[in-house]
């Protein structure tokens, strides 16, 4: 049950896990925090202020439909180096002037303030379809990636979503987590920053979105509205700014709505001035968000407990992790770091493979190439991963904590202790014998699999 919340001096408490939680089994898009980085740059990391006293909350804007409350952001679309952004290729049309319903949607837009909103009540019923959710004195409200869900395969890097269906839990327990703050009184809406969409509110970037959004709301099975900022500069609706929870404060609640008592309200984001926060910027607009409204703030893992499967590699992480896993090849310990000869024989390993699939295919056991470029990918990948997300020289003592890692799974595993035992993975040996010999004899069963095959031997 979620408790009596605190003032925002105190860290507010989570709701103990019900007995029913284990039901829910398991089914990000926010642009960053560039906004954050410029006002605090010279500043160093703002630490998180949860011991500190938070400021009064402000005094409500002024009426937020009138146009010219704020402006979308401007310029061309963001790109981080080296990595694909994703974002509208195809043309749009004109953009709405003012405030427009989209019925293939269920939301509404308003490139004006700017900002995108809809209620869902649960699968299929989106926007005024959906009845609009009750409202009561309680307000909890979520922000979306890195919270309630996060990207299905994560690492690598990418926190960032590519279709409507890129999301999974942030774990089992998010459902009925909010559905128990909503049968204990609390009114539930999502808050969250998209800045990928920018001006083009009826691209393919935006519509991707909002189907994602909404699908993320059905699943939580309790009726709740939708707030999106797709502005990526800053601007009165953009968090930390309060101008969203302003809005859905004075203009969706409806008539004679109670006054919401903020004291006793919550707000769950990740954006809380952890280090690792927001691929490792450190980015603390939740917090913030949370501190300037007045109401009492959760990190995700305080309200849900800790994230399902293995936490997003940072962008950071997987860029270092690719100059040392170079050097490795190269032959510069120095740089590639303490696990220079794992991540050079993974990457060796996976060079191999993908020089026979272009020239050699027939040195491959098998006829299926395209598990082996499979394999080939995921051994780069771990590489990679490794060598940015584990600092630590890797033995037979801490495989288990390597294997936590993103992007590195028991095959790969296999491999690293392969060559810890025996000073070289068995795998090349025999793709470079195949090779030298022409091609590898018919019948012959990939080392990989016969690994797979001895050690269920092993427990006969």
């Amino acid at each position: 049950m979620p408790p009596r919340a605190r003032k925002p001096t105190k860290k507010a408490e989570s709701p103990p896990p019900s007995d029913s939680e284990s039901d829910y089994s398991e089914s990000g898009s926010d642009s960053g925090d560039d906004y954050e980085e410029k006002k605090n740059k010279g500043k160093g990391k703002r630490a998180p202020a949860a011991s500190k006293k938070a400021p009064p909350a402000k005094k409500p804007a002024a009426a937020s439909a009138s146009p010219g409350s704020g402006s979308p952001g401007a310029g061309t679309p963001h790109r981080v180096p080296g990595r694909k952004t994703h974002i509208a290729r195809a043309d749009p049309g004109p953009e709405p002037t003012g405030r427009t319903y989209e019925d293939a949607t269920g939301y509404w837009l308003d490139p004006t303030l700017p900002l995108m909103w809809t209620q869902v009540s649960r699968k299929g019923e989106v926007g005024k379809t959906a009845g609009a959710p009750e409202a009561r004195a309680k307000v909890a409200a979520f922000d979306l990636d890195g919270t309630l869900v996060h990207v299905k395969n994560s690492g690598a890097g990418r926190t960032y979503p590519t279709h409507e269906d890129d999301w999974m839990l942030f774990n089992d327990r998010v459902p009925a987590t909010v559905r128990r703050y909503h049968q204990q009184g609390y009114e539930i809406a999502i808050i969250s920053n998209q800045g990928g969409v920018q001006k083009k509110l009826a691209g393919k970037m935006a519509q991707m979105i909002k189907a994602r959004s909404a699908a993320v709301a059905a699943e939580l099975g309790v009726p709740c509205r939708v707030l999106l900022c797709p502005a990526r500069e800053a601007c009165s609706f953009r968090k930390p700014e309060t101008g969203m929870w302003d809005f859905f404060e004075r203009e969706l609640r409806g008539a004679g709505a109670p006054k919401i008592d903020r004291s006793q309200s919550v707000y769950v984001g990740d954006a809380a001035g952890r280090e690792e926060d927001h691929n490792g910027k450190g980015a603390d607009s939740d917090r913030r968000f949370a501190e300037s409204l007045g109401i009492p703030f959760l990190t995700p893992e305080e309200a849900f407990g800790q994230i399902k499967g293995k936490a997003p590699l940072s962008e950071e992480a997987w860029k270092a992790g690719v100059s040392a896993v170079k050097a490795a090849k190269e032959g510069n310990e120095e740089q590639a770091g303490p696990n220079g000869a794992v991540i050079g024989a993974l990457s060796g390993l996976a060079d191999k493979i993908f020089a026979l699939i272009k020239e050699k295919p027939g040195c491959l056991p098998g006829d299926d190439t395209t598990k082996w470029r499979f394999k080939a990918t995921a051994y780069s990948n771990a590489a990679k991963a490794i060598a940015g997300g584990f600092t630590q020289k890797i033995t037979l003592q801490n495989l288990k904590e390597v294997g936590k890692i993103p992007k590195v799974g028991k095959s790969t595993l296999d491999k690293i202790k392969d060559l810890l035992q025996t000073g070289k993975i068995a795998l090349m040996t025999e793709l470079e014998e195949y090779e030298a010999a022409g091609g590898a004899p018919a019948g012959a069963v990939p080392a990989h699999v016969a690994q797979q095959q001895q050690a269920a031997a092993a427990f006969m």
